[in-house]
């Protein structure tokens, strides 16, 4: 899961062995904490707990345990049952403990400053972020008729279409929209210019596209040649998008 980081150690979170999950398939940090008195605990449960958004569904943190008082063995046999983070604050950790979780390889937080446990789980967190898919549009094209193309004894209607923006490649995918919302996507079978079977067209050019699956073409509708990337976010990236998503809704209610 990741690497244990002691308070003197040069051990940063690395690797990718194991995620923990909910049963809704949600992908979670899990921590046990420990603290000096009940004030600690409550102020440290409570800041662990807003790091991440509620607006976040996919990945988050869940607290399997809480207490007050040193670590024990049990924590450790806890922890290593779930792959959790042991976060102490404020309390010293028995040597002989230390070792046993540096031999399990159960991560160990010790600090006495509330707010940068935030710096330790960072990278943790970053770990079951999920890569978030970003579209790349290619092309776009608007359909000016419909037509029917012979494919053995079937008639399949194909779009016959003009180029407004980039290139239509046939590799990539292709979305149909009608009055600006998308009602299909799926693959290119078929990409003409007159009646020559092609890989691209130009800004400019008519084209005939077939997309796999679907053959409603009706004038005006926009076809968008796309592909997909997997990018990987970082934990300021998701909250700048949380917070981006969270200024336009409220923007949206004051609106009404």
């Amino acid at each position: 899961f990741i690497k244990e980081v002691f308070p003197d150690d040069d051990f940063e979170f690395t690797g990718d062995e194991e995620e923990e999950t909910s049963g809704s398939g949600k992908k979670l940090v899990n921590l046990l904490i420990k603290c000096d008195n009940e004030n600690s605990l409550d102020g440290l449960i409570d800041f662990v707990s807003d790091l991440i958004p509620p607006s976040v569904e996919d990945f988050g943190i869940n607290i399997i345990h809480s207490g007050i008082g040193a670590v024990s063995n049990e924590d450790i046999a806890i922890s290593k049952s779930v792959n959790a983070i042991i976060v102490a604050f404020n309390i010293k950790i028995d040597k002989r403990l230390v070792n046993v979780a540096k031999c399990d390889q159960i991560p160990i937080i010790n600090l006495n400053v509330i707010y940068k446990i935030r710096d330790h789980l960072i990278k943790p967190i970053e770990q079951i972020i999920p890569p978030s898919k970003i579209d790349h549009i290619h092309g776009t094209c608007t359909v000016i008729q419909s037509f029917g193309l012979n494919f053995g004894k079937r008639t399949i209607n194909i779009a016959g279409c003009k180029v407004d923006k980039g290139i239509i490649n046939r590799k990539y995918q292709a979305r149909v929209i009608r009055e600006g919302a998308t009602i299909f996507s799926g693959r290119i079978q078929t990409l003409k210019h007159f009646k020559e079977d092609v890989n691209t067209v130009d800004v400019g050019k008519e084209c005939g596209i077939l997309i796999s699956g679907f053959d409603d073409y009706q004038p005006d509708d926009k076809i968008e040649v796309f592909s997909v990337t997997l990018k990987k976010l970082s934990f300021e990236d998701i909250l700048k998008q949380h917070q981006s998503h969270n200024n336009s809704y409220y923007e949206q209610q004051q609106q009404k």
